[in-house]
């Protein structure tokens, strides 16, 4: 049935959340630490209807790792309807590479990002090929991460109210390896602050790639604010 998740104490470990036809599921975190990744299993359903509900939980690791995995293999496809509320991403990580990732998606269907900070992290999001993000509400500080949030052939992408500062990196980056002439990707940036040193960039621009702009405050020391 639907079903709540209340952590009692911070975890370790890594988790499979499975999505089940008709069942929403809500996991809160009651503000307890979580250091592990949770995967996410859509069962190769591309339509599904049902939720998934992340909320309340300080990620926090010292390990290079994606803290909520939706990446496309064999037992995690097509991911749909995942909130992700009120939720803390902070990388311990100080010497050597840090590759933390808050949510990496693959083939992903409506997916949503609302009231979270993420602190020293390689990147909030990085999407591939999917149909719908909406990130909202969100402070990211990566100075020296590789930006904010990196989609690739994700058709519909709607960033609004957030700070996204990445000195040393890009704010987003849209686009695509591989894209064809086909490929669409509608991203619209709403009332959102970039201070970045590519604030907004689309390579691999092949196909349609619309940026849309409103109330965008978009800050770098560089000539070009938005890069194709």
């Amino acid at each position: 049935d639907n079903t709540i998740i209340y952590f009692a104490n911070d975890i370790t470990g890594n988790v499979t959340a499975v999505q089940r036809d008709g069942i929403d599921v809500t996991i809160d975190g009651k503000g307890f630490k979580y250091d592990g990744t949770i995967y996410l299993n859509g069962q190769s359903r591309n339509n599904g209807l049902e939720t998934l509900t992340i909320q309340n939980v300080k990620f926090e690791t010292s390990t290079n790792r994606d803290f909520i995995s939706g990446d496309t293999t064999d037992n995690t496809r097509y991911a749909h309807n995942v909130i992700v509320r009120n939720c803390s991403f902070v990388s311990n990580i100080t010497t050597g590479t840090n590759n933390v990732v808050a949510m990496r998606y693959r083939q992903t269907y409506k997916m949503k990002v609302e009231d979270c900070v993420a602190n020293n992290l390689f990147l909030l999001v990085w999407a591939t090929g999917g149909n719908g993000i909406t990130i909202d509400g969100v402070t990211v500080n990566n100075p020296t991460g590789e930006g904010g949030v990196s989609i690739a052939k994700d058709k519909n992408v709607v960033i609004k109210n957030s700070t996204i500062n990445a000195a040393g990196g890009y704010g987003i980056r849209a686009g695509g390896e591989n894209a064809t002439s086909d490929t669409e990707s509608n991203l619209s940036v709403e009332n959102t602050t970039i201070n970045a040193k590519q604030p907004i960039v689309v390579r691999y621009a092949v196909g349609n790639h619309n940026v849309a702009l409103s109330e965008a405050n978009l800050q770098t020391a560089e000539l070009y604010h938005v890069i194709f």
